[in-house]
Protein backbone atom coordinates (compact mmCIF):
# COMPACT_ATOMS: atom_id res chain seq x y z
CA UNK A 1 0.00 0.00 0.00
CA UNK A 2 1.42 3.45 -0.59
CA UNK A 3 2.86 4.99 2.04
CA UNK A 4 4.35 9.02 2.34
CA UNK A 5 7.92 9.56 1.15
CA UNK A 6 10.35 11.20 3.59
CA UNK A 7 9.81 15.12 2.77
CA UNK A 8 6.59 14.30 0.76
CA UNK A 9 3.83 16.90 1.36
CA UNK A 10 0.47 16.11 2.12
CA UNK A 11 -1.31 17.13 -1.13
CA UNK A 12 1.18 15.11 -3.12
CA UNK A 13 0.98 11.58 -1.49
CA UNK A 14 -2.88 12.21 -1.38
CA UNK A 15 -2.89 12.94 -5.04
CA UNK A 16 -0.56 9.71 -5.69
CA UNK A 17 -2.02 7.61 -3.10
CA UNK A 18 -5.60 8.09 -4.64
CA UNK A 19 -4.90 6.60 -7.81
CA UNK A 20 -2.32 3.99 -6.80
CA UNK A 21 -3.55 0.14 -8.05
CA UNK A 22 -3.03 -1.33 -4.29
CA UNK A 23 -5.05 1.00 -2.77
CA UNK A 24 -8.12 1.02 -5.71
CA UNK A 25 -7.96 -2.54 -4.93
CA UNK A 26 -8.45 -2.63 -1.53
CA UNK A 27 -10.69 0.33 -1.68
CA UNK A 28 -13.04 0.68 -4.53
CA UNK A 29 -15.09 3.19 -3.15
CA UNK A 30 -13.34 6.47 -3.79
CA UNK A 31 -14.74 7.98 -0.48
CA UNK A 32 -12.91 5.51 1.62
CA UNK A 33 -9.63 5.38 -0.31
CA UNK A 34 -9.32 9.15 0.19
CA UNK A 35 -10.09 8.65 3.84
CA UNK A 36 -7.37 5.87 4.01
CA UNK A 37 -4.61 8.01 1.98
CA UNK A 38 -5.67 10.84 4.81
CA UNK A 39 -4.99 8.49 7.63
CA UNK A 40 -1.62 7.00 5.76
CA UNK A 41 -0.32 10.44 5.92
CA UNK A 42 -1.34 10.95 9.57
CA UNK A 43 0.48 8.16 10.50
CA UNK A 44 3.42 8.54 8.14
CA UNK A 45 5.76 8.45 11.22
CA UNK A 46 4.77 4.95 12.15
CA UNK A 47 4.34 3.70 8.69
CA UNK A 48 7.81 4.67 7.92
CA UNK A 49 11.37 3.46 8.29
CA UNK A 50 13.59 5.66 10.83
CA UNK A 51 15.57 6.22 7.62
CA UNK A 52 18.48 7.97 10.29
CA UNK A 53 18.51 4.58 11.88
CA UNK A 54 16.63 2.27 10.24
CA UNK A 55 15.52 0.94 13.12
CA UNK A 56 12.27 -1.14 12.98
CA UNK A 57 9.29 0.03 14.70
CA UNK A 58 6.18 -2.62 15.50
CA UNK A 59 4.04 -0.83 12.50
CA UNK A 60 6.37 -1.55 10.09
CA UNK A 61 6.82 -5.14 11.27
CA UNK A 62 3.42 -5.51 10.97
CA UNK A 63 3.06 -3.79 8.35
CA UNK A 64 5.82 -5.72 6.35
CA UNK A 65 4.27 -9.11 7.61
CA UNK A 66 0.91 -8.28 5.92
CA UNK A 67 2.30 -7.01 2.53
CA UNK A 68 4.46 -10.34 2.31
CA UNK A 69 1.18 -12.38 2.90
CA UNK A 70 -0.54 -10.11 0.54
CA UNK A 71 2.41 -10.75 -2.12
CA UNK A 72 2.83 -14.64 -1.02
CA UNK A 73 -1.03 -15.28 -1.73
CA UNK A 74 -0.36 -13.91 -5.02
CA UNK A 75 2.30 -16.17 -6.10
CA UNK A 76 0.86 -19.46 -4.62
CA UNK A 77 -2.52 -18.76 -6.56
CA UNK A 78 -0.37 -18.92 -9.83
CA UNK A 79 1.35 -21.70 -8.85
CA UNK A 80 -0.80 -24.28 -7.62
CA UNK A 81 -3.09 -23.81 -10.18
CA UNK A 82 0.19 -24.71 -12.64
CA UNK A 83 0.59 -27.92 -10.32
CA UNK A 84 -2.53 -28.91 -9.85
CA UNK A 85 -3.19 -29.21 -13.46
CA UNK A 86 -0.23 -30.96 -13.24
CA UNK A 87 -0.65 -33.51 -10.80
CA UNK A 88 -4.40 -33.86 -12.18
CA UNK A 89 -2.83 -34.55 -15.74
CA UNK A 90 -0.41 -37.41 -14.38
CA UNK A 91 -3.34 -38.88 -12.06
CA UNK A 92 -5.35 -39.29 -15.39
CA UNK A 93 -2.82 -40.92 -16.80
CA UNK A 94 -2.53 -43.49 -14.25
CA UNK A 95 -6.08 -44.13 -14.89
CA UNK A 96 -6.28 -43.96 -18.04
CA UNK A 97 -2.91 -46.80 -18.19
CA UNK A 98 -4.80 -48.74 -15.77
CA UNK A 99 -8.05 -49.43 -17.78
CA UNK A 100 -6.15 -49.55 -20.93
CA UNK A 101 -3.21 -52.09 -20.46
CA UNK A 102 -4.52 -53.49 -16.56
CA UNK A 103 -1.12 -51.27 -15.26
CA UNK A 104 -0.37 -47.49 -14.22
CA UNK A 105 2.90 -47.93 -15.95
CA UNK A 106 4.83 -46.73 -13.02
CA UNK A 107 7.61 -45.52 -15.18
CA UNK A 108 5.04 -42.58 -16.69
CA UNK A 109 4.08 -40.81 -14.20
CA UNK A 110 5.61 -37.64 -12.52
CA UNK A 111 8.56 -37.53 -15.12
CA UNK A 112 11.82 -35.80 -13.27
CA UNK A 113 12.19 -33.35 -16.37
CA UNK A 114 8.60 -32.36 -16.09
CA UNK A 115 8.82 -31.37 -12.70
CA UNK A 116 12.16 -29.89 -12.80
CA UNK A 117 10.54 -27.52 -15.44
CA UNK A 118 7.52 -26.99 -12.83
CA UNK A 119 9.65 -26.61 -10.35
CA UNK A 120 12.01 -23.85 -11.92
CA UNK A 121 8.85 -22.03 -13.31
CA UNK A 122 7.73 -21.56 -9.41
CA UNK A 123 11.31 -20.38 -8.55
CA UNK A 124 11.63 -17.52 -11.79
CA UNK A 125 8.12 -16.61 -10.78
CA UNK A 126 8.35 -16.06 -7.13
CA UNK A 127 11.56 -14.96 -6.77
CA UNK A 128 11.52 -12.75 -9.59
CA UNK A 129 8.15 -11.35 -8.10
CA UNK A 130 9.12 -10.75 -4.37
CA UNK A 131 12.78 -9.07 -5.46
CA UNK A 132 10.84 -6.44 -7.69
CA UNK A 133 8.60 -6.17 -4.66
CA UNK A 134 11.49 -5.37 -2.45
CA UNK A 135 13.08 -3.42 -4.74
CA UNK A 136 9.91 -1.17 -4.87
CA UNK A 137 9.40 -1.45 -1.47
CA UNK A 138 12.50 0.46 -0.30
CA UNK A 139 12.62 3.29 -3.43
CA UNK A 140 10.53 4.47 -0.64
CA UNK A 141 13.41 4.97 1.01
CA UNK A 142 16.15 6.09 -1.52
CA UNK A 143 16.57 9.53 -3.03
CA UNK A 144 17.84 8.59 -6.34
CA UNK A 145 15.19 5.48 -6.56
CA UNK A 146 15.67 2.05 -8.12
CA UNK A 147 15.12 0.72 -11.15
CA UNK A 148 15.10 -3.22 -10.90
CA UNK A 149 14.78 -3.30 -14.43
CA UNK A 150 18.98 -3.35 -14.60
CA UNK A 151 18.63 -6.21 -12.28
CA UNK A 152 16.63 -8.63 -13.89
CA UNK A 153 19.49 -11.09 -15.62
CA UNK A 154 21.40 -10.75 -12.39
CA UNK A 155 18.23 -12.05 -10.42
CA UNK A 156 16.89 -14.88 -13.00
CA UNK A 157 20.91 -16.13 -13.28
CA UNK A 158 20.98 -16.55 -9.25
CA UNK A 159 17.61 -17.91 -9.09
CA UNK A 160 18.18 -20.78 -11.48
CA UNK A 161 21.16 -21.92 -9.98
CA UNK A 162 19.23 -21.44 -6.82
CA UNK A 163 16.46 -23.36 -8.00
CA UNK A 164 18.81 -26.07 -9.64
CA UNK A 165 20.78 -26.96 -6.17
CA UNK A 166 18.03 -26.95 -3.86
CA UNK A 167 14.96 -28.45 -4.94
CA UNK A 168 16.62 -31.81 -7.16
CA UNK A 169 15.85 -33.92 -3.57
CA UNK A 170 12.20 -32.57 -3.22
CA UNK A 171 11.58 -33.28 -7.05
CA UNK A 172 12.17 -37.06 -6.72
CA UNK A 173 10.00 -36.99 -3.03
CA UNK A 174 7.16 -35.28 -5.05
CA UNK A 175 7.72 -37.78 -8.21
CA UNK A 176 7.71 -40.92 -5.73
CA UNK A 177 5.12 -39.54 -3.01
CA UNK A 178 2.71 -38.91 -6.46
CA UNK A 179 3.15 -42.42 -8.12
CA UNK A 180 2.58 -44.18 -4.50
CA UNK A 181 -0.45 -42.06 -4.21
CA UNK A 182 -1.85 -43.03 -7.67
CA UNK A 183 -0.71 -46.99 -7.17
CA UNK A 184 -2.65 -47.06 -3.93
CA UNK A 185 -5.81 -45.43 -4.45
CA UNK A 186 -6.65 -47.19 -7.77
CA UNK A 187 -5.35 -50.31 -6.11
CA UNK A 188 -8.04 -49.67 -3.48
CA UNK A 189 -11.07 -48.62 -5.93
CA UNK A 190 -10.10 -52.29 -8.01
CA UNK A 191 -10.27 -54.51 -4.41
CA UNK A 192 -13.87 -52.90 -4.32
CA UNK A 193 -16.61 -55.60 -5.82
CA UNK A 194 -18.97 -52.88 -6.16
CA UNK A 195 -16.42 -50.68 -8.46
CA UNK A 196 -15.90 -53.27 -10.75
CA UNK A 197 -18.71 -54.22 -12.05
CA UNK A 198 -18.89 -50.59 -13.58
CA UNK A 199 -18.11 -49.85 -16.86
CA UNK A 200 -14.62 -48.49 -18.02
CA UNK A 201 -16.23 -44.60 -18.34
CA UNK A 202 -18.08 -45.11 -15.04
CA UNK A 203 -14.91 -46.17 -13.15
CA UNK A 204 -13.16 -43.55 -15.18
CA UNK A 205 -15.25 -40.56 -14.11
CA UNK A 206 -15.04 -41.59 -9.87
CA UNK A 207 -11.53 -42.00 -10.19
CA UNK A 208 -10.74 -38.06 -11.33
CA UNK A 209 -13.29 -37.45 -8.93
CA UNK A 210 -11.24 -39.32 -5.87
CA UNK A 211 -7.97 -38.24 -7.32
CA UNK A 212 -9.46 -34.50 -7.40
CA UNK A 213 -9.07 -33.88 -4.01
CA UNK A 214 -5.36 -35.03 -3.79
CA UNK A 215 -3.70 -32.58 -6.51
CA UNK A 216 -4.92 -29.54 -5.00
CA UNK A 217 -3.65 -30.90 -2.06
CA UNK A 218 -0.49 -31.81 -2.54
CA UNK A 219 -0.21 -29.24 -5.41
CA UNK A 220 -0.43 -26.81 -2.32
CA UNK A 221 1.91 -28.44 0.17
CA UNK A 222 4.45 -28.10 -2.54
CA UNK A 223 3.55 -24.60 -3.59
CA UNK A 224 3.49 -23.48 -0.20
CA UNK A 225 6.68 -25.26 0.78
CA UNK A 226 8.89 -24.08 -2.13
CA UNK A 227 7.35 -20.68 -2.54
CA UNK A 228 9.00 -19.72 0.87
CA UNK A 229 12.04 -20.77 0.22
CA UNK A 230 12.14 -18.95 -3.55
CA UNK A 231 10.23 -15.79 -2.21
CA UNK A 232 12.62 -15.21 0.56
CA UNK A 233 15.98 -15.95 -1.65
CA UNK A 234 14.61 -13.79 -4.22
CA UNK A 235 14.07 -10.65 -1.39
CA UNK A 236 17.70 -11.57 -0.50
CA UNK A 237 18.73 -11.14 -3.94
CA UNK A 238 17.06 -7.79 -4.39
CA UNK A 239 18.40 -6.61 -1.17
CA UNK A 240 22.00 -7.27 -1.60
CA UNK A 241 21.22 -5.26 -5.24
CA UNK A 242 20.01 -2.40 -3.37
CA UNK A 243 23.07 -2.27 -0.80
CA UNK A 244 25.97 -3.99 -0.20
CA UNK A 245 26.09 -7.35 2.00
CA UNK A 246 27.81 -5.84 5.15
CA UNK A 247 25.37 -2.89 5.42
CA UNK A 248 22.57 -4.90 5.63
CA UNK A 249 21.08 -6.94 8.44
CA UNK A 250 18.23 -9.49 8.42
CA UNK A 251 15.55 -9.61 11.13
CA UNK A 252 13.27 -12.96 11.16
CA UNK A 253 9.65 -12.83 10.67
CA UNK A 254 7.04 -15.34 11.90
CA UNK A 255 3.57 -15.34 10.52
CA UNK A 256 1.86 -15.26 13.75
CA UNK A 257 -1.53 -16.13 13.57
CA UNK A 258 -2.04 -19.05 15.52
CA UNK A 259 -0.79 -21.58 13.12
CA UNK A 260 3.10 -21.33 13.20
CA UNK A 261 5.83 -23.53 14.76
CA UNK A 262 5.80 -23.05 18.65
CA UNK A 263 10.54 -22.00 17.78
CA UNK A 264 8.82 -19.88 14.53
CA UNK A 265 7.42 -17.83 17.23
CA UNK A 266 10.14 -17.76 19.34
CA UNK A 267 12.43 -16.58 16.31
CA UNK A 268 10.37 -13.84 15.70
CA UNK A 269 12.20 -10.62 15.52
CA UNK A 270 16.02 -12.22 15.68
CA UNK A 271 18.20 -10.25 13.90
CA UNK A 272 21.53 -10.85 12.34
CA UNK A 273 24.27 -9.91 9.95
CA UNK A 274 23.15 -10.48 6.40
CA UNK A 275 25.05 -13.26 5.69
CA UNK A 276 24.79 -14.77 9.32
CA UNK A 277 22.87 -17.85 10.19
CA UNK A 278 19.71 -17.23 11.68
CA UNK A 279 19.14 -20.29 15.10
CA UNK A 280 15.63 -21.49 14.75
CA UNK A 281 14.61 -24.26 17.08
CA UNK A 282 18.25 -25.12 17.58
CA UNK A 283 19.30 -25.15 13.67
CA UNK A 284 21.09 -22.99 11.75
CA UNK A 285 19.45 -21.64 9.00
CA UNK A 286 20.02 -19.17 6.48
CA UNK A 287 17.20 -17.76 5.38
CA UNK A 288 13.05 -18.94 6.20
CA UNK A 289 12.40 -22.40 3.88
CA UNK A 290 15.26 -23.56 4.15
CA UNK A 291 16.58 -26.33 7.18
CA UNK A 292 15.63 -29.37 8.05
CA UNK A 293 12.18 -30.66 7.23
CA UNK A 294 10.48 -29.39 10.89
CA UNK A 295 11.73 -25.74 10.11
CA UNK A 296 10.65 -26.12 6.06
CA UNK A 297 6.96 -27.75 5.38
CA UNK A 298 4.68 -25.15 5.18
CA UNK A 299 6.45 -22.48 6.25
CA UNK A 300 5.54 -18.82 6.07
CA UNK A 301 8.25 -16.97 7.78
CA UNK A 302 9.91 -14.40 6.01
CA UNK A 303 13.49 -12.29 6.42
CA UNK A 304 12.95 -8.41 6.83
CA UNK A 305 16.42 -7.32 4.85
CA UNK A 306 17.49 -3.87 6.32
CA UNK A 307 20.40 -1.51 6.03
CA UNK A 308 22.32 -0.43 8.61
CA UNK A 309 22.92 3.20 9.62
CA UNK A 310 24.75 4.96 6.96
CA UNK A 311 24.70 2.21 4.55
CA UNK A 312 25.24 3.19 0.65
CA UNK A 313 23.01 1.87 -2.19
CA UNK A 314 25.24 0.33 -4.48
CA UNK A 315 24.81 2.39 -8.07
CA UNK A 316 27.30 -0.04 -10.43
CA UNK A 317 26.77 -3.53 -11.17
CA UNK A 318 30.01 -5.36 -11.67
CA UNK A 319 30.63 -8.76 -12.87
CA UNK A 320 28.36 -11.80 -13.68
CA UNK A 321 28.41 -12.80 -9.91
CA UNK A 322 26.71 -9.90 -8.85
CA UNK A 323 24.09 -10.54 -6.14
CA UNK A 324 25.10 -13.89 -5.23
CA UNK A 325 27.97 -12.14 -2.42
CA UNK A 326 30.49 -15.01 -2.18
CA UNK A 327 27.59 -17.75 -2.41
CA UNK A 328 28.73 -21.05 -4.00
CA UNK A 329 25.25 -21.45 -5.62
CA UNK A 330 26.84 -21.67 -9.24
CA UNK A 331 30.02 -23.37 -8.20
CA UNK A 332 28.97 -26.51 -10.06
CA UNK A 333 26.90 -24.60 -12.64
CA UNK A 334 28.02 -23.31 -15.84
CA UNK A 335 26.69 -20.24 -16.58
CA UNK A 336 26.05 -20.77 -20.01
CA UNK A 337 23.39 -23.57 -19.15
CA UNK A 338 21.80 -21.99 -16.68
CA UNK A 339 20.95 -18.87 -19.25
CA UNK A 340 19.60 -22.16 -22.05
CA UNK A 341 17.42 -23.16 -18.55
CA UNK A 342 16.29 -19.47 -17.94
CA UNK A 343 14.94 -19.30 -22.23
CA UNK A 344 13.86 -22.52 -22.03
CA UNK A 345 11.58 -22.31 -18.94
CA UNK A 346 10.35 -18.38 -19.39
CA UNK A 347 9.27 -19.88 -23.11
CA UNK A 348 6.87 -22.20 -21.35
CA UNK A 349 5.34 -19.51 -18.28
CA UNK A 350 3.18 -17.80 -20.77
CA UNK A 351 4.75 -14.26 -20.94
CA UNK A 352 8.56 -13.95 -21.18
CA UNK A 353 10.18 -13.60 -17.55
CA UNK A 354 13.60 -12.18 -18.78
CA UNK A 355 11.72 -9.57 -20.26
CA UNK A 356 9.55 -8.70 -17.27
CA UNK A 357 6.48 -10.41 -16.44
CA UNK A 358 4.03 -7.49 -15.86
CA UNK A 359 0.83 -8.07 -13.61
CA UNK A 360 -1.20 -4.32 -14.18
CA UNK A 361 -1.70 -2.71 -16.77
CA UNK A 362 0.02 0.48 -15.06
CA UNK A 363 3.53 -2.24 -14.99
CA UNK A 364 3.10 -3.02 -18.79
CA UNK A 365 2.86 0.68 -19.55
CA UNK A 366 6.12 1.55 -17.99
CA UNK A 367 7.45 -1.69 -19.66
CA UNK A 368 6.58 -0.84 -23.11
CA UNK A 369 7.41 2.81 -22.32
CA UNK A 370 10.94 2.00 -21.36
CA UNK A 371 11.51 -0.58 -23.80
CA UNK A 372 10.85 2.31 -26.62
CA UNK A 373 12.86 4.74 -24.84
CA UNK A 374 16.09 2.73 -25.20
CA UNK A 375 15.05 2.14 -28.73
CA UNK A 376 15.06 6.55 -29.45
CA UNK A 377 11.41 7.00 -29.31
CA UNK A 378 10.37 9.84 -26.75
CA UNK A 379 7.22 7.53 -25.27
CA UNK A 380 4.40 10.37 -24.83
CA UNK A 381 1.44 8.19 -24.17
CA UNK A 382 0.94 3.95 -24.16
CA UNK A 383 -2.95 3.37 -24.67
CA UNK A 384 -4.21 -0.18 -23.71
CA UNK A 385 -7.46 -0.93 -24.53
CA UNK A 386 -10.38 -3.25 -22.21
CA UNK A 387 -10.81 -5.44 -24.91
CA UNK A 388 -7.62 -7.25 -24.40
CA UNK A 389 -6.71 -8.91 -21.11
CA UNK A 390 -3.45 -8.29 -19.30
CA UNK A 391 -2.12 -11.73 -20.46
CA UNK A 392 -2.99 -11.41 -24.25
CA UNK A 393 -1.11 -7.66 -23.70
CA UNK A 394 1.71 -9.41 -22.20
CA UNK A 395 1.51 -12.03 -24.77
CA UNK A 396 1.77 -9.50 -27.84
CA UNK A 397 4.23 -6.65 -26.04
CA UNK A 398 6.98 -10.37 -25.40
CA UNK A 399 6.40 -10.55 -29.57
CA UNK A 400 6.88 -6.72 -29.94
CA UNK A 401 10.01 -6.55 -27.62
CA UNK A 402 11.79 -9.85 -29.04
CA UNK A 403 11.61 -7.81 -32.41
CA UNK A 404 13.14 -4.85 -30.89
CA UNK A 405 15.90 -6.95 -29.34
CA UNK A 406 16.87 -8.74 -32.83
CA UNK A 407 16.83 -5.78 -35.35
CA UNK A 408 18.25 -2.48 -35.20
CA UNK A 409 15.26 -0.19 -35.24
CA UNK A 410 15.98 3.76 -36.00
CA UNK A 411 15.55 6.34 -33.31
CA UNK A 412 12.30 7.79 -34.47
CA UNK A 413 11.77 10.58 -31.59
CA UNK A 414 8.34 11.14 -29.87
CA UNK A 415 5.97 8.46 -30.09
CA UNK A 416 2.45 7.65 -29.26
CA UNK A 417 1.50 3.82 -28.70
CA UNK A 418 -1.68 2.58 -28.96
CA UNK A 419 -3.55 -0.98 -29.56
CA UNK A 420 -6.80 -0.13 -30.08
CA UNK A 421 -7.87 -0.22 -33.99
CA UNK A 422 -9.92 1.93 -35.71
CA UNK A 423 -13.27 1.87 -37.62
CA UNK A 424 -11.59 1.55 -40.67
CA UNK A 425 -8.08 -0.38 -40.04
CA UNK A 426 -6.96 -2.53 -37.83
CA UNK A 427 -3.37 -1.36 -37.07
CA UNK A 428 -1.05 1.61 -38.56
CA UNK A 429 1.96 3.02 -38.33
CA UNK A 430 2.09 7.37 -39.26
CA UNK A 431 5.07 9.44 -38.75
CA UNK A 432 4.86 13.38 -39.32
CA UNK A 433 7.68 14.92 -40.94
CA UNK A 434 8.76 18.06 -42.43
CA UNK A 435 11.92 19.94 -43.75
CA UNK A 436 14.03 19.36 -40.73
CA UNK A 437 13.35 16.01 -40.19
CA UNK A 438 10.93 13.62 -38.28
CA UNK A 439 8.35 15.24 -35.75
CA UNK A 440 6.37 12.52 -34.41
CA UNK A 441 5.23 8.83 -34.95
CA UNK A 442 2.33 7.32 -34.13
CA UNK A 443 2.03 3.14 -33.71
CA UNK A 444 -1.13 1.25 -33.09
CA UNK A 445 -0.97 -2.46 -33.15
CA UNK A 446 -4.42 -2.47 -32.99
CA UNK A 447 -6.68 -4.93 -30.59
CA UNK A 448 -8.91 -6.66 -33.40
CA UNK A 449 -6.60 -9.43 -33.81
CA UNK A 450 -8.32 -13.18 -33.95
CA UNK A 451 -11.36 -11.43 -35.52
CA UNK A 452 -10.70 -10.91 -38.78
CA UNK A 453 -7.08 -13.25 -39.03
CA UNK A 454 -8.99 -16.12 -38.98
CA UNK A 455 -11.50 -15.39 -42.50
CA UNK A 456 -8.78 -13.69 -43.68
CA UNK A 457 -5.44 -15.35 -43.51
CA UNK A 458 -6.76 -18.65 -44.18
CA UNK A 459 -7.04 -20.39 -47.65
CA UNK A 460 -10.06 -18.63 -50.15
CA UNK A 461 -10.34 -19.96 -53.11
CA UNK A 462 -12.00 -18.03 -56.57
CA UNK A 463 -14.05 -20.35 -59.08
CA UNK A 464 -10.60 -21.43 -60.43
CA UNK A 465 -9.10 -22.37 -57.75
CA UNK A 466 -6.67 -19.18 -56.91
CA UNK A 467 -6.13 -18.03 -53.71
CA UNK A 468 -7.86 -14.70 -53.08
CA UNK A 469 -6.91 -14.43 -49.41
CA UNK A 470 -6.55 -10.86 -48.03
CA UNK A 471 -3.39 -11.46 -45.89
CA UNK A 472 -0.41 -13.88 -45.74
CA UNK A 473 -0.37 -16.75 -44.72
CA UNK A 474 0.53 -17.31 -40.71
CA UNK A 475 -0.12 -20.47 -38.28
CA UNK A 476 -3.57 -20.32 -36.72
CA UNK A 477 -1.61 -20.18 -32.93
CA UNK A 478 0.44 -17.22 -34.23
CA UNK A 479 -2.78 -15.21 -35.76
CA UNK A 480 -2.73 -13.30 -31.84
CA UNK A 481 0.70 -11.99 -33.33
CA UNK A 482 -0.72 -10.79 -37.28
CA UNK A 483 -1.58 -7.05 -36.49
CA UNK A 484 1.56 -6.00 -34.46
CA UNK A 485 4.09 -8.06 -36.30
CA UNK A 486 2.92 -6.26 -39.33
CA UNK A 487 3.09 -3.24 -37.94
CA UNK A 488 6.31 -3.34 -36.44
CA UNK A 489 7.32 -4.10 -39.88
CA UNK A 490 6.58 -0.47 -40.75
CA UNK A 491 8.31 1.21 -37.48
CA UNK A 492 11.48 -0.98 -38.61
CA UNK A 493 11.64 1.01 -42.12
CA UNK A 494 9.36 2.77 -44.70
CA UNK A 495 9.53 3.37 -48.20
CA UNK A 496 8.47 7.06 -47.29
CA UNK A 497 11.66 7.47 -44.63
CA UNK A 498 13.78 8.04 -48.06
CA UNK A 499 11.88 10.60 -49.53
CA UNK A 500 12.16 12.54 -45.81
CA UNK A 501 15.50 11.47 -44.68
CA UNK A 502 17.30 10.79 -47.71
CA UNK A 503 20.83 10.18 -45.91
CA UNK A 504 20.53 7.09 -44.79
CA UNK A 505 22.58 4.58 -47.04
CA UNK A 506 21.61 1.61 -45.88
CA UNK A 507 18.06 2.20 -45.98
CA UNK A 508 18.06 3.34 -49.26
CA UNK A 509 20.11 0.19 -50.22
CA UNK A 510 17.68 -1.95 -48.47
CA UNK A 511 14.37 -0.58 -50.12
CA UNK A 512 16.39 -0.86 -53.51
CA UNK A 513 16.33 -4.30 -52.99
CA UNK A 514 12.64 -4.52 -51.79
CA UNK A 515 11.93 -2.83 -54.62
CA UNK A 516 13.56 -5.40 -57.12
CA UNK A 517 11.92 -7.95 -55.04
CA UNK A 518 8.65 -6.67 -54.99
CA UNK A 519 9.00 -6.37 -58.72
CA UNK A 520 9.37 -10.22 -59.50
CA UNK A 521 6.70 -11.52 -57.00
CA UNK A 522 4.49 -9.23 -59.01
CA UNK A 523 5.83 -10.83 -62.01
CA UNK A 524 6.07 -14.55 -60.98
CA UNK A 525 2.21 -14.40 -59.85
CA UNK A 526 1.05 -12.59 -63.07
CA UNK A 527 2.74 -15.39 -65.38
CA UNK A 528 0.99 -18.24 -63.18
CA UNK A 529 -2.54 -16.39 -63.58
CA UNK A 530 -1.93 -16.16 -67.32
CA UNK A 531 -0.67 -20.04 -67.65
CA UNK A 532 -3.72 -21.22 -65.38
CA UNK A 533 -1.49 -22.54 -62.84
CA UNK A 534 -2.81 -22.64 -59.90
CA UNK A 535 -0.31 -24.68 -57.56
CA UNK A 536 2.30 -22.47 -58.43
CA UNK A 537 0.51 -19.40 -58.27
CA UNK A 538 -1.16 -20.24 -54.82
CA UNK A 539 2.55 -21.58 -54.01
CA UNK A 540 4.04 -18.16 -53.65
CA UNK A 541 0.80 -15.78 -53.20
CA UNK A 542 1.10 -13.42 -49.94
CA UNK A 543 -2.77 -12.06 -49.92
CA UNK A 544 -4.08 -9.35 -52.20
CA UNK A 545 -2.98 -6.97 -49.35
CA UNK A 546 0.74 -7.65 -50.33
CA UNK A 547 0.21 -6.15 -53.66
CA UNK A 548 -0.95 -2.75 -52.26
CA UNK A 549 2.66 -1.20 -52.36
CA UNK A 550 6.37 -2.15 -51.87
CA UNK A 551 5.83 -1.09 -48.41
CA UNK A 552 2.69 -3.32 -47.65
CA UNK A 553 4.39 -6.25 -49.66
CA UNK A 554 7.12 -6.03 -47.07
CA UNK A 555 5.11 -5.83 -44.52
CA UNK A 556 3.06 -9.33 -45.26
CA UNK A 557 6.41 -10.93 -46.50
CA UNK A 558 8.06 -9.87 -43.10
CA UNK A 559 4.82 -11.15 -40.90
CA UNK A 560 4.72 -14.61 -42.87
CA UNK A 561 8.58 -15.16 -42.60
CA UNK A 562 8.31 -14.85 -38.45
CA UNK A 563 4.91 -16.59 -38.00
CA UNK A 564 4.58 -19.53 -40.54
CA UNK A 565 6.81 -22.64 -40.16
CA UNK A 566 6.83 -23.11 -43.57
CA UNK A 567 6.98 -19.61 -45.20
CA UNK A 568 6.30 -19.11 -48.98
CA UNK A 569 9.24 -18.16 -51.29
CA UNK A 570 9.14 -14.49 -50.95
CA UNK A 571 8.43 -14.39 -47.66
CA UNK A 572 11.72 -16.14 -47.04
CA UNK A 573 13.13 -13.89 -49.45
CA UNK A 574 12.05 -10.72 -47.45
CA UNK A 575 12.88 -12.33 -44.32
CA UNK A 576 16.51 -12.55 -45.39
CA UNK A 577 16.45 -8.96 -47.12
CA UNK A 578 15.61 -7.55 -43.44
CA UNK A 579 18.29 -9.97 -41.63
CA UNK A 580 21.09 -8.83 -44.08
CA UNK A 581 20.16 -4.73 -43.48
CA UNK A 582 18.61 -4.50 -40.07
CA UNK A 583 19.53 -7.81 -37.95
CA UNK A 584 21.77 -6.90 -34.75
Amino acid sequence: MPTPKPGETQRHFIARCVIDDEARMDFPNADQRIAFCYSQYENKDENLLDTKTFKISKKFGDAWKTANEKQRIITERRNTKRFTKFYQSQYNLAIDNKLTYNDIRYSDLFKYNDLRKLYDELYLDTSMHFAKWYARTFDLYITKGINPKQFLSQWQLAIIGYAQTKTALNITRVANTGRKTAIKLIQRMFADPEFMILGAEAKARILRKQFRKYSKYQAMRVVRTESTRAANFGIEQSAKSVFAGKDLIKRWSAAIDGRERKWHNSANNQEVPENDYFIVGGESIKRPGEGSARNVINCRCSAVYLPVKDAQTINQLEGMNFGLAGSTVMDSIAVTNVMRDINRISSSVGSSLTSGVTNTLKELKQKLTSTFDDMGYSTTKVALPRSLTLNTLNDISKKVISLIDRYKYANAGPMQLSFKSTRTLYGIVRRKYNRNGLLNTRINLGDQLTKYNSHRRGYKLDSKGFDIRMFSNIEEKNLLYGTPVHEMAHVLSSSRIIRYLGTDQNAMNFWNEMRILNREYSKALHKFKMAGNVKGYNKIYMGSYSRTNVDEFFAEGWTEFHLSSTPSKYAMEVGKLVNKYYAK
